[in-house]
């Protein structure tokens, strides 16, 4: 868990690409010629955070990089999911009833209380970790039609750079 007050950065499509980011770069390392990884990212439909052009980008930065050979974000039906993420959120928040918050730093006792068997990792983002990859969407090689929120799926591949393959749902053709 990447955790950050609202001093520090806002809540948008920017800072969660930024956690995502940051996660990677940490976790993985550059690919070697002849190695293969493919990263696939679920996510909810909210396009102030998730469903946009800029989180696309940062995929695709990661590939250009050399840290996946295939790339896929897949988003979750509307109304119709339950993820990880709402099941992790709803046991803290359970931790929560039982204690106040006092500072944001106190959230940490929070994240260790929720899962004692196997407790969640988190990093407290510094400012300096955030960056700003709308500048990247303005150079994105993408048709102008492309509607985003249209699309449950899209996928990049190394051997077809510079490449959105997209489809409604997640059903094969």
């Amino acid at each position: 868990m990447h955790l950050w007050s609202e001093y520090t950065a806002r809540r948008g499509s920017n800072e969660v690409a930024s956690c995502i980011y940051n996660f990677v770069h940490t976790e993985y390392q550059i690919l070697q010629p002849g190695e293969g990884r493919t990263l696939v990212l679920w996510a909810d439909r909210c396009c102030g955070q998730n469903n946009n052009l800029m989180m696309i980008e940062m995929l695709m930065k990661h590939q250009r990089e050399q840290y996946f050979t295939i790339v896929e974000q897949k988003f979750f039906t509307t109304g119709h999911s339950f993820n990880d993420c709402d099941r992790n959120f709803a046991s803290m928040e359970k931790v929560l009833k039982k204690h106040t918050l006092i500072v944001p730093e106190n959230t940490n006792f929070i994240i260790a209380k929720a899962r004692v068997n196997n407790p969640f990792t988190f990093k407290w983002m510094q400012r300096e970790i955030f960056l700003n990859f709308k500048p990247l969407t303005e150079f994105l090689l993408r048709p102008r039609t492309l509607q985003i929120t249209k699309y449950t799926w899209f996928r990049m591949e190394t051997q077809i750079p510079n490449t959105i393959l997209s489809r409604e749902s997640h059903h094969t053709v």
